[in-house]
């Protein structure tokens, strides 16, 4: 487990400190079936992904994302104000005004409020 958790984990999520996740996204991300092979599992033994995850310590992958990102946010926050992370952070963005057709993306921030 810890030279998956090494390489394959750490290769998968390169760079998600600011991603912007979706629950779409966060299904993709799992790796359930990878864990299932390492402990000899097969789909009959119909054993829950909970289990699964108690048996190969390891975190899912979107509790491993909210640590990484609020991570990075804390050494965002603390760089000084003029360099570009904590300008991008803290920025806002024009929004097109709401109506039926608009479709509105979740930001870096939304994510974040959701995690805390």
């Amino acid at each position: 487990m810890a030279v998956y958790n090494a390489l394959c984990v750490s290769k998968l999520l390169y760079g998600c400190e600011d991603w912007v996740l979706y629950r779409r996204y966060i299904k993709t991300l799992e790796h359930i079936p990878c864990l299932q092979r390492m402990l000899r599992l097969h789909w009959w033994d119909k054993v829950p992904h909970v289990e699964i995850r108690h048996r190969a310590p390891c975190l899912s992958m979107e509790a491993v994302i909210a640590e990484r990102q609020l991570r990075w946010t804390g050494y965002a926050n603390q760089m000084p104000e003029n360099q570009l992370p904590r300008r991008v952070l803290y920025g806002e963005l024009r929004r097109p005004k709401i109506c039926w057709r608009t479709v509105l993306y979740k930001r870096f921030k939304d994510c974040l409020k959701a995690t805390l």
